[in-house]
């Protein structure tokens, strides 16, 4: 620009150099920006390669890390599995047990019961019993009675279960001659 400015002026002679500077500089200027950005672009490609390397450590640190912590994740339900099958055993035996005593309560408490078929002075009873669970708090009895009376006891207590039948079997023992 400073060479055809002097050109223009008539500082300098004009030669093909002097008329054509403008487009000869701005040649120059084409070919130093061309170098430039050939320079940023492959500076920009080891920047990129750098990044994807850096990402693939980083990614191969990330698959080690989930491996481990599979590795501990299946260690620990391993164990918690063994721990559970454990307390299931120790549930079933204990279950086991109180199968065996609610069978044995029972077969207590149908003894309890009055016979199938009862005969008694003036009276002829026929009865059957079935409880909703092994045991329970309902309760049917023939009594004889001081005199020569017969008695009939009925008993109902609210709820089921083991408790239902330990209150059940008290009464008909505090009706007992």
């Amino acid at each position: 620009i400073v060479v055809f400015t002097l050109f223009i002026i008539g500082a300098l002679p004009g030669t093909a150099w002097t008329r054509f500077s403008l487009q000869a500089g701005a040649a120059i200027e084409l070919v130093i920006l061309a170098f430039g950005l050939g320079d940023r672009l492959n500076s920009m490609r080891l920047e990129k390669e750098a990044a994807q390397a850096f990402a693939l450590e980083e990614q191969l640190k990330q698959a080690e890390l989930v491996a481990n912590m599979n590795r501990i994740l299946e260690e620990e339900v391993r164990r918690k599995t063994a721990d559970l099958n454990r307390a299931v055993q120790e549930l079933q035996k204990r279950d086991a047990s109180m199968q065996m005593e609610l069978s044995l309560a029972h077969d207590i408490q149908k003894g309890l019961l009055p016979p199938p078929a009862l005969e008694m002075r003036n009276l002829r009873a026929v009865s059957y019993h079935r409880f909703h669970t092994k045991v329970g708090g309902d309760l049917t009895d023939i009594l004889p009675m001081r005199g020569g009376r017969t008695g009939i006891l009925i008993a109902d207590v609210s709820g089921h279960g083991v408790p239902a039948a330990l209150v059940t079997t008290m009464a008909k023992l505090s009706f007992a001659e």
